[in-house]
């Protein structure tokens, strides 16, 4: 079951028949087939980091990719001042990862 949240899409999708960024259709079928359920995604628009929301089979909430427990059931996407959708926790964990980095 694929189910996303219409109202915190980004200003991008100029039509609301369809709310899925196109680049991430394969993904989404691939997950669809394997029963994943996706709750939310965002491609990132090449600003900000490619993200699913799922939920897994013990009722957890997780960013796909990063692996992230997010706290919150609902409204998982922040709006930048341009209009880009992104998940605070995982660009504050890869920003984390980035300083970590440069120290080493």
């Amino acid at each position: 079951m694929i189910n996303h949240g219409a109202k915190n899409m980004c200003k991008w999708h100029k039509s609301n028949e369809n709310r899925i960024d196109p680049c991430m259709k394969t993904t989404l079928n691939l997950m669809k087939e394997n029963n994943i359920e996706v709750i939310e995604c965002c491609c990132g628009h090449q600003k900000y980091s490619r993200t699913v929301v799922i939920r897994c089979p013990n009722g957890k909430i997780i960013e796909f990719y990063t692996a992230i427990e997010l706290p919150r059931k609902k409204r998982f996407y922040a709006r930048d001042q341009s209009g880009y959708m992104y998940i605070p926790e995982v660009e504050m964990a890869q920003y984390e990862s980035f300083l970590k980095n440069l120290a080493n």
